[in-house]
């Protein structure tokens, strides 16, 4: 079904926050918070992902991507474990795939596939990266741009009442270490992108800015897309 924004926000700085969450409510890209003992009978635990994630952030660091391409690739990567089971070598695989395919549509300079093929000190073939990728992009019916909760998470930071630049990123910089935390564990599926961001969001400006969310974003959050049959989202 379309997106369609109220009157009262089309015209204003918050109508990208409000498509975002729009664009999350009828988002059809799912993933099942219990893959792990629902889909996986190759011996999977939740300490294999968090180990792909904690890597997927370290490499992020390394080449300078952007939190955005992490939580995409995290996505991917749920997205794929929530249909297919997978060994320990078909997970490092998946793992660099996902942050290869997630480059492309986060970064201005993506990783390229000799990078990709130079980090696994070549462990699997161009061939077998290539053709993995083919098979994610199937299994995401060219669905690249998931609810992401970095994005949502910085755009409403950029509507809290900073008087300088400096402090704003700094809380940006907190709200991103809380988050790459929150996401590493399994349990953050339960919850939709955008309660996480806003929760997140909240705590930083609350406990060390001792700033109040503004009113129009408290209008925003209580429109937030609910989580069905999750009626609440501790971390």
């Amino acid at each position: 079904m379309p997106y369609e924004l109220s009157e009262a926000y089309a015209s204003e700085s918050l109508e990208i926050i409000q498509w975002a969450m729009l664009k999350e409510k009828h988002y059809m890209g799912m993933r099942n918070p219990q893959y792990i003992t629902e889909v996986q009978c190759h011996g999977m635990s939740c300490t294999w992902r968090l180990r792909v994630c904690r890597w997927m952030f370290e490499t992020a660091k390394e080449f300078e991507l952007q939190m955005d391409t992490v939580y995409g690739a995290m996505y991917f990567l749920d997205q794929y474990l929530s249909v297919h089971s997978v060994d320990r070598v078909t997970l490092q695989l998946l793992g660099m795939i996902c942050m290869w395919t997630a480059s492309k549509m986060h970064e201005g300079k993506p990783i390229l596939l000799e990078e990709m093929a130079l980090m696994c000190e070549r462990k699997f073939s161009r061939a077998q990266m290539v053709d993995a990728e083919a098979q994610l992009v199937r299994l995401l019916n060219f669905r690249f741009s998931p609810p992401n909760v970095f994005t949502m998470a910085r755009d409403f930071v950029y509507e809290l009442p900073f008087g300088d630049t400096d402090r704003r990123a700094n809380c940006i910089a907190s709200v991103f270490s809380l988050l790459e935390r929150v996401v590493e564990d399994m349990s953050s599926l339960r919850c939709s992108a955008s309660s996480l961001a806003k929760a997140a969001v909240q705590l930083v400006a609350k406990s060390e800015y001792n700033l109040t969310v503004a009113q129009r974003l408290l209008w925003l959050f209580s429109n937030l897309p609910a989580d069905p049959g999750i009626t609440s989202c501790r971390f």
